[in-house]
């Protein structure tokens, strides 16, 4: 039977996601774009809004419950005169516990783990890529290790994201399980085996910034409160299509819509409600600059 990580998916999803937002110049946190178009105090409360209001945990680079460890995230620097991106690319992380086999897997070098999926979860997933098409990056990531000590020493080495397995979630479609051996995107997807290989999370995450229009980058208030709002409808797009049930998008909604009572600011607004709608689905989100940017 295979052993569940000791560690939850909450304590690796927050590590990684600062590894990824730290140290990949490709791709920022919403906060570090937000934060060069709304006053610090502003941004601060409205991630206190989303905590108080639905509950939900402290997530680095979209809302942190430390306003000094937040001026830490978001000061860090991706590269020298490197200005932050707008919001027309995406990256939506689904983090899953790992589980490790005790026996020899066919196909799979020992050690290897298991990443369980979930059908109606799937689903939303497959609809939001779509819906987003080539202007985001969906995929799951799961550790390939499985121990509390191992988790410390990726996190002290900034090797998380190495010993990471991020399988394209529309590559998934019709599978419950992906197996595999290492860090990267090869494994095994079940229940027909099937073995995928996918291009690295860098390379997909550089896709986008390519396939980005080349227009002059535009981060006014006015239209990123515009790109904010599409990906919001986008969003919501993708609930209706996985036939999601309408009573629970309809609470989505109802909880944008009360936390945003709190701000007659519109960018705040429409930031709002993709944070939440972020958290409704249970992804990580992050924002890929275009390449343009990257050649700064």
């Amino acid at each position: 039977m295979p052993t569940p990580s000791e560690f939850e998916e909450k304590e690796f999803e927050q590590s990684l996601e600062l590894e990824i937002g730290s140290s990949t110049r490709e791709i920022w946190s919403p906060g570090q774009v937000l934060e060069h178009h709304v006053p610090v105090d502003l941004l601060i409360r409205a991630h206190q809004q989303l905590v108080t209001k639905i509950g939900a945990p402290w997530h680095f680079g979209v809302w942190l419950g430390d306003p000094l460890l937040w001026r830490a995230w978001t000061r860090q620097a991706k590269r020298p005169g490197q200005a932050p991106p707008d919001f027309r690319g995406n990256l939506f992380l689904q983090v899953k516990r790992s589980h490790l086999y005790s026996s020899k897997q066919p196909a799979l070098a020992s050690p290897c783990w298991k990443m369980e999926i979930e059908s109606g979860q799937q689903t939303t997933l497959e609809r939001l890529a779509k819906s987003l098409s080539n202007l985001a990056v969906v995929t799951y990531a799961a550790p390939a290790f499985n121990t509390r000590k191992e988790l410390f020493d990726h996190r002290r080495a900034n090797t998380l994201v190495d010993n990471t397995t991020f399988p394209d979630c529309s590559r998934l479609s019709g599978h419950s399980i992906w197996k595999y051996d290492c860090g990267g995107s090869r494994g095994i997807a079940h229940s027909e085996p099937e073995r995928l290989e996918f291009a690295s999370l860098t390379q997909r995450s550089a896709e986008v910034a390519y396939r980005l229009p080349s227009t002059v980058r535009s981060t006014s208030p006015e239209s990123l409160t515009e790109q904010l709002v599409f990906l919001w409808d986008k969003v919501i797009l993708a609930l209706q299509s996985a036939n999601q049930p309408e009573h629970r998008i309809n609470d989505l909604k109802y909880i944008a819509d009360h936390i945003t009572q709190t701000t007659d600011n519109s960018l705040e607004k429409a930031y709002i409600r993709v944070a939440t709608a972020a958290w409704f689905i249970g992804v990580i989100w992050l924002v890929i600059a275009p390449q343009k940017d990257l050649r700064q």
